[in-house]
């Protein structure tokens, strides 16, 4: 695929327009990057952003991302662990963990009923307004190397449910009431062996 600064397909009175609306949001591009793939608007966000909220809804692009994409008629892939800004503006989230995919469903299902270990610990470790703690919880132990990733699911060394079975042998990504999962514990017997 080419990578172009305008969609192929855009109009030239929508690409003007879009270009009118990141002019006058310059700051809403401090600190993301856009790419225009095609049709689609790829947003990808640093890791840590040390901003005040005001100036951090501002670099996330929550304004500027989806005016942009509804303009020019593309959709986003917003790349990013601020679940505060994934909240905010997606519709439908993949959760990955060693570049696989762990767990996918609508914005509502991923907040509301986490199903992955690794997305219930990087829900657990947000903080909350509607709860006192003292301290947040940790996903134990360390990230592995992309290069000396676990055979089985790459979580398992850091997973709080690991067995055997997930030491060995990667699970599949599968539905799950309508979310789709990629662990072991929510597999059915038969498809676990």
């Amino acid at each position: 695929m080419e990578m172009t600064a305008k969609a192929a397909a855009a109009p030239k009175k929508a690409e003007s327009q879009a270009l009118k609306s990141f002019r006058k949001n310059k700051r809403a591009m401090f600190g993301a990057i856009f790419i225009i793939i095609e049709t689609l608007l790829v947003l990808i966000l640093p890791v840590v952003l040390h901003l005040d909220p005001t100036t951090s809804d501002l670099a996330a692009g929550k304004y500027a991302a989806p005016s942009a994409a509804h303009l020019l008629g593309t959709s986003i892939i917003l790349i990013t662990h601020d679940m505060g800004v994934i909240a905010d503006i997606a519709d439908d989230v993949m959760v990955m963990y060693g570049g696989n995919v762990v767990e996918q469903a609508g914005v509502g299902d991923i907040f509301e009923h986490p199903l992955h270990p690794y997305t219930q610990g990087l829900l657990a470790s947000i903080p909350r307004l509607d709860q006192d703690v003292e301290t947040l919880e940790a996903i134990e132990g360390t990230v592995p190397s992309l290069a000396e990733m676990p055979a089985g699911c790459h979580f398992s060394t850091r997973c709080p449910y690991c067995c055997d079975k997930c030491r060995a042998q990667r699970p599949p990504l599968a539905d799950v009431n309508g979310q789709k999962v990629a662990c072991w514990k929510y597999l059915p017997d038969e498809t676990s062996k």
